[in-house]
């Protein structure tokens, strides 16, 4: 089926923009649409950081953004300016040692990346208003003016227009298109007992800092067992009242004001129409530490993320945009307010008053919307209900191994800690407010599954940021650095459909997909070692053995050598995929793969030992796809010169992918 274009995508996000630029770049077409005139999602609205704990190469062009984003500092600032020192990781001790940058820098880097591609068509300030579609397939998706375009400037889109394409990527934060389009979605939290979820529904607990802000959650990254930076605060035990009962809550969103102590740019805030003194007093406990306006310091302008409004944004998610307008100007009003009472109410003590009256709103910032974000920070909005759900347990260690449950057709991973913001004002004794969680220690490196960007109705519509997710499984995912790869891997996948000439992603192989994201240097599962080197020889058979069960924790160890415990269960590995290719086996569980992988026992094994082994476990088996490889081109493939010296493990890796391999034709 052909388009006028070879892919469209909803929504500049930056997942969006990663989404078209690899596509681009791969020689798709490109339609990108955006409801505002600025794109950029929230790194151009006042985030000004990347929510990641981890430090190594993730995903090309998330990689490509933050060392676009160090030169853009460095240029501008000055060669070790604080913007461009802040740009940088630094010190693991201290939870603001995460790059940070002004959300006009981040505009700029992310407007030039899409600029750069000529195959990229942008048009700005259109909503998606209908979806025709023909069965399981979308055919067209009808635009129609942004209603919050400014009247006279002439930049709106008049009208309604149509636009085809063989394939669709919703990218929005508010999956507009694919709710157009007639795909399941949850606005909410689930109750406890849907999935088993420990910290699902109505729960209350209290945030716990660690002394002097020092970085101290997991313990597995300060001890070094997880290659990790640690967090600063973790939410204890539940209280009574925490039922578990599952609402149509969602957690507090906030506009992330860019604030500055320059008197040259500083704007004093005025007191807005909406003034809500006594919500400005219950937020006592945000007047200090992560509330205090005045904290900035060094770099000229910083985002403050002090404002939360619970239960503000009910209207959301489900709202025409006239009703997102009217949201967007309560947070918007809330949060100048509550910085205009921390500078000028008798109620707030002197020497916070004093601090915060050193701040101001950035009159470089924002200079066509009163110096104030385009968007608030909705943290959560619709998460389709696909094809997999990821949930609390994603995100956690799976029984009888030492790594999150391990999903045969991941496309990428999050390590954030699962987490939500307050979802109501009520509190009980001792607690913050109801449905805060912040899960820093129980939290590890998750696996993301392809199936859960893939709406059950719909074959070629990808949904890679309003993915499908349980309510505490969503707060591991819902960050640019996760979101930014599962944009890229989704081009991918629509070019893959290309290819097959069909623009159905729900069919593409996963193992093919998987195999053109390593083959550019995306990881799909997190390591603690092996993500160092970009181009190692064993790194994508690492990979991808990753998602079939062969590591039952996060260490490769590619450099060490391969004994015979281990080696005889890789054995029985190979024997299982094989089954499963040639369809004798019943389905595939690579978490039930690892649960079988032992500790380290026995001697290191030869090459020529493993090689000759696994060449038997293809010869055993009838009808493969082409004839049994002997034991001499496996250890070719793994690049072990040696026949009877020790086989590492890197290498053992890639003699089991070569098996696996050969059995399917590949």
């Amino acid at each position: 089926m052909k388009g006028e274009h070879d892919l469209v995508v909803y929504g500049a996000t930056p997942a969006g923009i990663a989404c078209a630029v690899r596509a681009a770049r791969d020689g798709a077409e490109v339609l990108l649409l955006h409801h505002h005139r600025h794109i950029g999602g929230m790194l151009a609205n006042g985030l000004g950081t990347f929510d990641t704990l981890y430090e190594g190469p993730r995903a090309p062009l998330f990689d490509e953004l933050h060392r676009r984003l160090i030169e853009h500092c460095r240029r501008t600032y000055g060669d070790g300016s604080p913007e461009h020192e802040a740009a940088l990781w630094r010190s693991r001790q201290q939870s603001s040692g995460r790059p940070q940058f002004a959300a006009r820098d981040a505009e700029t880097v992310l407007e030039a990346m899409v600029a750069d591609e000529d195959r990229i068509r942008l048009v700005r300030e259109v909503v998606p208003v209908a979806v025709e579609r023909a069965g399981r397939r979308i055919l067209a998706l009808w635009t129609a003016a942004y209603p919050g375009a400014a009247r006279g400037r002439g930049s709106a889109t008049p009208g309604a227009a149509r636009h085809a394409a063989p394939s669709f990527v919703d990218a929005s934060y508010e999956a507009d298109l694919a709710a157009c389009a007639g795909v399941s979605y949850r606005v909410g939290r689930e109750g406890r007992d849907e999935y088993g979820e420990p910290h699902a529904g109505r729960v209350f607990t209290t945030l716990k800092r660690a002394p002097g802000g020092v970085a101290t959650y997991p313990h597995a990254a300060v001890s070094g067992a997880l290659n990790l930076r640690a967090f600063f605060a973790i939410t204890g035990e539940l209280f009574a009242g925490s039922t578990g009962a599952g609402d149509r809550a969602i957690q507090a969103y906030n506009m992330r004001l860019s604030l500055t102590r320059d008197p040259a740019r500083r704007v004093a805030p005025s007191r807005p129409d909406w003034y809500p003194r006594e919500l400005f007093l219950a937020l006592r406990d945000r007047w200090g530490f992560g509330g205090n306006p005045g904290s900035v310091a060094g770099r000229s302008t910083v985002g403050w993320n002090g404002p939360n409004l619970p239960q503000g944004g009910e209207t959301y998610p489900d709202g025409d945009w006239e009703e997102r307008h009217r949201v967007y100007a309560r947070h918007r009003d809330f949060a100048l307010g509550l910085l205009h009472f921390l500078q000028h109410d008798e109620e707030v003590p002197e020497p916070i008053r004093a601090n915060a009256s050193l701040v101001g709103l950035d009159g470089a910032a924002y200079t066509d919307n009163g110096h104030v974000p385009w968007e608030m920070y909705a943290r959560e909005t619709r998460r389709l209900l696909g094809r997999a759900v990821f949930t609390e347990h994603d995100g956690t260690l799976a029984r009888g191994f030492e790594r999150a449950p391990i999903h045969l057709d991941a496309v990428g991973f999050t390590e954030w800690p699962m987490d939500s913001h307050e979802c109501h004002w009520e509190t009980v004794p001792g607690s913050d407010r109801e449905g805060k969680i912040l899960l820093s220690e129980v939290t590890r490196p998750g696996q993301v599954p392809y199936r859960a960007l893939l709406p059950r109705e719909v074959d070629n519509l990808l949904v890679p940021v309003c993915l499908s997710a349980s309510h505490v499984g969503w707060g591991t995912i819902r960050l640019e650095p996760t979101w930014m790869p599962l944009g890229e891997a989704s081009a991918m996948a629509c070019r893959l459909a290309a290819e097959d000439g069909h623009g159905r992603v729900a069919e593409v192989d996963v193992d093919r997909l998987q195999r053109r994201l390593l083959a550019q240097g995306t990881r799909i599962s997190f390591f603690n070692d092996a993500l160092e080197e970009d181009r190692a020889p064993w790194f994508e058979a690492v990979q991808r053995l990753a998602v079939r069960g062969f590591f039952p924790s996060y260490d490769a160890r590619p450099s060490e050598v391969l004994n015979e415990g281990v080696a005889v269960a890789w054995l029985r590995a190979i024997g299982y995929w094989l089954d499963i290719q040639e369809g004798t086996g019943a389905g595939g569980n690579p978490s039930q793969v690892a649960r079988l992988v032992p500790p380290d026992s026995g001697a290191a094994v030869t090459t020529e030992w493993f090689a000759e082994r696994s060449a038997m476990q293809i010869a055993a088996r009838h009808g493969t796809a082409s004839s049994p490889p002997a034991a001499h081109e496996l250890r070719a493939a793994a690049g072990a010169p040696s026949a009877a010296g020790p086989l590492l493990r890197g290498q053992a890796a890639r003699i089991v992918m070569a098996v696996l391999d050969r059995a399917r034709g590949g």
